[in-house]
Order: structure tokens, then C-alpha cells, then sequence
């Protein structure tokens, strides 16, 4: 996403996505400005559907040419379901001139990011195993059943 002026910013999500699961999100600010100026970033959060997740050691100023990265660990909880889930990035700050961020939206700068929930990989091969467990007689019955009909024929043409 990029802001008014120099701002940019982009979050990434990293490992499983299933109930029970830590994510790490990373949240990355950069001020690409060309004159010198800075940027102060008051609050960031990141907004789950189970929790708001908050920055500490803020406010923090960025300057000309850097960037500011912030990592979260979230776990997911057991309770949630699969499916679509939306978190969003927020933060508000300062340019050096004392203009907000994102002025046009309140002085919040936000991005949301659409994240599927899967299924957990211990369920999915226990659903696996149940499968096999039905599946698994009937492959071997059926060409058993077969290769007896085959010698029975084969045993009335001699006959």
C-alpha cells in the first residue's frame, strides 16, 4: 500500500494457517521521502476477528530512506472455524512538518488483508485414515472377488 507523499507500507503473513497455528505477521513502514523529512509512527495494530494485537516500544521515527519493521505472533485459537477471514493493518503518525499520515482517513492508515483459515493437517489425515479404512477392504475384496469368478470360469471350461 502506499500512503500520501513518501509513505509506503505492506503486511506479510508467514506460516500455517490453520486453528492452533502461530502466524507472524510483519508489518513494514518506509518513508521514500526526497527532502528531508521524517516520519513519527504513534500506534500500530494488527485487528483479527479473535483479537487486536498492539505494538509496543512506539512512538518511533523513521528517517529519510528507512524503513520500520514490526512483527506480531499470533496464535490462532482452536475455536476458530476455517474459511475466509479479513485482519487489517492500522497505524497513525506524524510527518516531520507535524501533517498526518493519512489525513484524508482520520490519521489512520489502513490496509486489510484477506487470509484463509485451512483445515489442520492432523484432522485432514485423520479424515485420511477413515477413508483408508473403508476403502482399504473394499480395494482388496473386489479383485479377490474377480480373481475367484476368473478361476470358477476357468475351472467349468476344463470341466
Amino acid at each position: 500500500m502506499s500512503g500520501p507523499a513518501a509513505l509506503w507500507w505492506d503486511t506479510g503473513v508467514w506460516n500455517d494457517r490453520y486453528p492452533g497455528s502461530t502466524l507472524r505477521v510483519s508489518v513494514h513502514i518506509y518513508d521514500s521521502a526526497q527532502v528531508n523529512q521524517t516520519v513519527t509512527v504513534k500506534d500500530l495494530s494488527v485487528v483479527t476477528p479473535w483479537q487486536t494485537y498492539s505494538a509496543g516500544g512506539l512512538p518511533v521515527t523513521i528517517c529519510e530512506g528507512c524503513t520500520y519493521l514490526y512483527q506480531f505472533n499470533m496464535t490462532i485459537p482452536t475455536t476458530e472455524g476455517v474459511g475466509s477471514v479479513t485482519f487489517t493493518t492500522q497505524f497513525s503518525g506524524t510527518y516531520s512538518t507535524g501533517a498526518a499520515l493519512c489525513a484524508s482517513k482520520n490519521n489512520v492508515c489502513t490496509e486489510d488483508l484477506p487470509l484463509t483459515i485451512d483445515q489442520s493437517p492432523t484432522s485432514l489425515q485423520s479424515t485420511i485414515n477413515n477413508y483408508t479404512d473403508v476403502y482399504l477392504p473394499l480395494g482388496v475384496a473386489i479383485p479377490s472377488l474377480v480373481a475367484v469368478l476368473f478361476i470358477v470360469l476357468y475351472a467349468r471350461k476344463k470341466a
